[in-house]
């Protein structure tokens, strides 16, 4: 009871707080018709819920919050003028082409954003903490927020070097600057924010099936698979039902 009580007392409310933003920040409503792609360490991960929490018509997504060091991704799937029937093969693998030149130049150049926020959840989550229960309080935010403040400015440049490759706008870049240097936790998952900002007109699962290696690739499938069956497109117009049975066919023949 009396580590609880220190727990809790009123100095480390601040650190329990950031912790709880940073949580909550990592908690992403997603559009049926989209789908996340992770990244790991040498390859990505795709995510689709088959059975998806679905919370005011989105589904719920939890990302890696112990890893702020990796990136996340929002792709469409199921609706992609590329994958419909019509589609100029050429056209659609210039597009494929470029989203993946695009994410392996975020792997070269996610470097300082990486570091951002590693640096930053390790200052706000491990430093702060320990640093209140040596020497108090003040003591750890008058460290911890000049760390807070090079951090956050260092990230503005890496935002600016990355804009062109996720296709982010000077306006997000410079709300996403602004809202890390008000809310430290943002700043702790700001490699996430930044790219779960981007923008990629493929299909997330044609992508999938292009990256090598092409890590969790069958079980996309499988699970597009499953959530296009279920969803059923029996009220569609004629050319829209003519687009789901292309695009079904085409899951079917990757499995």
């Amino acid at each position: 009871m009396a580590l609880w009580d220190h727990l809790v007392a009123f100095d480390y409310t601040i650190w329990l707080l950031c912790a709880a933003l940073y949580l909550l920040d990592h908690v992403k409503l997603v559009e049926p018709s989209r789908l996340l792609c992770e990244e790991r360490t040498r390859t990505w991960q795709f995510r689709l819920h088959i059975t998806p929490f679905a919370l005011g018509g989105k589904d719920l997504y939890l990302l890696d919050p112990l890893r702020p060091w990796w990136g996340a991704f929002v792709l469409s799937w199921g609706d992609s003028p590329a994958t419909g029937e019509g589609a100029a093969p050429q056209s659609e693998r210039r597009a494929l082409r470029m989203a993946h030149r695009d994410l392996l130049v975020f792997r070269r150049q996610a470097t300082v954003l990486r570091a951002v926020s590693t640096i930053s959840a390790f200052t706000l989550f491990v430093v702060g903490p320990l640093l209140t229960a040596q020497r108090g309080l003040t003591t750890a935010i008058l460290i911890a927020l000049p760390i807070h403040i090079t951090l956050v400015g260092v990230s503005a440049f890496a935002q600016w070097s990355l804009r062109g490759p996720l296709r982010l706008s000077m306006a997000t870049v410079l709300g996403l600057v602004t809202e890390a240097l008000i809310c430290p936790p943002y700043a702790a998952s700001l490699l996430k924010r930044v790219s779960i900002r981007s923008s990629f007109q493929v299909d997330g699962v044609e992508l999938a099936r292009h990256l090598q290696p092409r890590s969790n690739f069958n079980e996309l499938v499988a699970r597009a698979m499953a959530r296009w069956d279920a969803s059923g497109y029996e009220d569609h117009d004629v050319t829209e039902e003519a687009g789901a049975r292309a695009y079904r066919a085409r899951l079917r023949s990757w499995t």
